[in-house]
């Protein structure tokens, strides 16, 4: 049940994180420092252009090109990257699709929630979950990472 609790919160935590960003005054364009950074023993949460990967982040998923990297979630068995910025969300999507593919993840399955494009991949004990959505001329893409072990 933990697992599939982590896994199930991580997105409502980086929604909440993302309504609080959104609601700050934003950051100095000389800092690239996070706007938001929150850390406990659960796992961290990370909003804003200063975003890193966790270094539990499997060196073998990628990020998409062209977007930018703006939220982190780490729960430990789990972690949630969101990448936004102009471009083609269905391009960028069928690029990790393909570098999946070719780093030995298996495309499980594929589907479409509202404006969104989801694909799961699973290589081992790891899956990786892929959305894709289109809002105007921006991407929006989250990844999302899960050690099953």
């Amino acid at each position: 049940m933990g697992n599939e609790r982590r896994w199930l919160m991580g997105p409502a935590v980086l929604t909440a994180a993302l309504a609080f960003a959104g609601c700050s005054s934003g950051s100095s364009a000389d800092s690239p420092a996070p706007e938001v950074s929150v850390s406990s023993t659960d796992g961290s949460v990370v909003v804003g252009e200063g975003s890193k990967l966790p270094d539990s982040w499997p060196p073998d998923v990628p990020a998409p090109n062209g977007l930018a990297l703006q939220s982190v979630v780490d729960s430990g068995d789990s972690a949630v990257a969101l990448y936004l910025g102009p471009g083609d969300a269905a391009a960028a999507g069928d690029d990790l699709k393909a570098k999946l593919i070719a780093n030995g993840y298996d495309e499980q399955a594929t589907a479409t929630q509202g404006p969104a494009k989801v694909t799961t991949f699973l290589k081992d004990t790891t899956r990786v979950e892929v959305s894709a959505e289109q809002t105007g001329s921006d991407a929006s893409v989250t990844v999302t990472v899960v050690r099953l072990a």
